[in-house]
């Protein structure tokens, strides 16, 4: 069985990408495993790797999601992180962190929020491809700190 956690990096050449290969990246999502089982389900292929990961070793995926965790974007102790993953043209999806994270790096506002922790509703966009087959009403859980106060252009 090959080792979720420290997978070898992809094998094929950085310029060929394998569409159904998704790198979840760690931020210290506590449901890190969550992510994987779910992408797997819709059958693809994914592999947990660590959130300092080279973006070179990235560019073989077809899809990167950058996982949520514990901290904020401002403190020392944050993940580090490669910032030339986000020079890839690769799709790339940030749930809680990772969103945080993106928005930050793309030149967004991430402020403090008074916490949002428990159950949420949510009305979700269909009009993205991202959403396809949801019904518009979801309930969402949340467990948060900071948000993004002011999103970057092209977002």
């Amino acid at each position: 069985m090959k080792d979720q956690l420290h997978p070898a990096p992809p094998e094929a050449e950085p310029s060929v990408v394998n569409r159904q290969r998704v790198a979840i990246l760690n931020a210290g999502a506590q449901y890190i495993k969550n992510i994987d089982i779910n992408v797997r389900r819709l059958g693809v292929e994914s592999v947990i790797l660590p959130m300092n990961t080279p973006a070179r070793e990235l560019s073989g995926y077809g899809a990167i999601i950058i996982s949520g965790g514990p901290e904020s974007v401002y403190a020392d102790d944050a993940p580090e992180y490669d910032p030339a993953i986000f020079d890839l043209d690769t799709p790339m999806l940030g749930i809680c962190y990772g969103m945080q994270l993106m928005a930050h790096a793309s030149g967004g506002d991430v402020g403090s929020a008074s916490g949002e922790y428990g159950s949420s509703a949510i009305t979700v966009e269909l009009d993205s491809l991202l959403f396809t087959g949801l019904e518009p009403d979801q309930e969402v859980l949340m467990s948060h700190g900071d948000t993004v106060m002011i999103v970057p252009m092209g977002f």
